[in-house]
């Protein structure tokens, strides 16, 4: 039994702290070496590779060879970013391209990516920078999503439907391959809390539809009808995801989460919704980039009132 303790030049007669100060030293050592040791795995395992060069005499991509949809999105965002966005050069960005375009042994005539803006200054933040939509020879539509790298990385990173299924399926084309090849990691390692996610995307929802509110209320809504239906497009998908979500016990993987970026392809579990023939409608004018036939306006201010009472019945019930 002993209840005094040297260390160095200090005495302690406490028989407690005896006991604990040895302890302590112990931990901070085993903190430290576990520490050095994630670093150094970090460091070598995660290394930022060199972006690919491009130029007009000589185009390539991570398997050396680029499609001519590849080469007209990397025309546009050579344009597109400096003049609308301040980005300028194509240094950092990561270019993916996903969705049918990827999975069919063929090229088909409808074309997705999405561009991931790094470096973003703190006053330049947004969340989703904007969508582009263009076509190879007026038959080849490429729709195309630049997007703020910090907000994508943060969905991708919680289990958000969309994100998850980019990095999943997805397949990198051109940019900041490290920055890539970080993503896939994080989406891997991680485990989907569904009852969180669930209640984010429910928030979101109604985040998105605040924004509807507001943008229906502004000018620019009388000539510029399009975006309302993007953000009716984006609040239903939310909810619809938060409902198939429903089934899960709690804990999943990011793999089933991003099955359902897409709810449209769930008809036969969600169509006994009365709110399903709203969202047939809105996912037809998203894709076709258009209004709805009658009155637009009428029908707009519709959808938003039905999808907005159910949405604030879900969080007053959560309450």
């Amino acid at each position: 039994m002993f209840d005094i303790l040297s260390v160095g030049d200090l005495v302690i007669d406490n028989p407690i702290a005896a006991f604990m100060v040895p302890t302590l030293f112990s931990l901070v050592a085993i903190i430290l070496i576990a520490w050095r040791g994630y670093v150094l795995k970090v460091r070598y395992s995660v290394k930022i590779l060199p972006w690919v060069h491009i130029d007009a005499s000589k185009k390539t991509d991570v398997s050396n060879t680029l499609h001519a949809a590849d080469e007209k999105v990397l025309s546009i965002l050579s344009k597109e970013l400096s003049k609308h966005y301040r980005v300028d050069g194509l240094e950092n960005i990561i270019l993916i391209r996903y969705g049918s375009s990827v999975y069919t042994e063929k090229y088909n005539n409808d074309y997705d990516y999405i561009v991931l803006v790094i470096g973003f200054e703190e006053d330049r933040y947004l969340q989703s920078l904007g969508k582009q939509i263009d076509y190879i020879n007026n038959k080849e539509r490429i729709d195309l999503e630049i997007r703020d790298f910090n907000s994508f990385l943060f969905s991708a990173s919680a289990g958000y439907p969309y994100e998850t299924s980019i990095i999943n399926t997805g397949i990198f084309i051109y940019g900041q391959e490290g920055y890539y090849k970080w993503l896939r990691h994080i989406v891997g390692a991680i485990v989907v809390d569904t009852h969180y996610l669930r209640g984010r995307l429910l928030e979101r929802s109604y985040t998105v539809l605040t924004q509807l509110d507001g943008y229906l209320e502004d000018r620019a809504y009388k000539k510029h009808k399009y975006p309302a239906i993007i953000r009716l497009y984006s609040i239903y998908s939310f909810y619809y995801q938060y409902l198939l979500l429903d089934d899960f016990g709690g804990i999943t993987s990011p793999a089933e989460v991003s099955k359902f970026a897409s709810p449209y392809n769930f008809k036969e579990s969600l169509s006994i919704s009365y709110l399903w023939e709203n969202y047939e409608e809105i996912v037809q004018c998203f894709k076709r980039r258009r209004l709805p036939v009658g009155d637009a306006d009428a029908l707009i201010l519709h959808w938003s009132s039905e999808i907005k009472s159910v949405i604030l019945e879900e969080i007053n019930e959560q309450r």
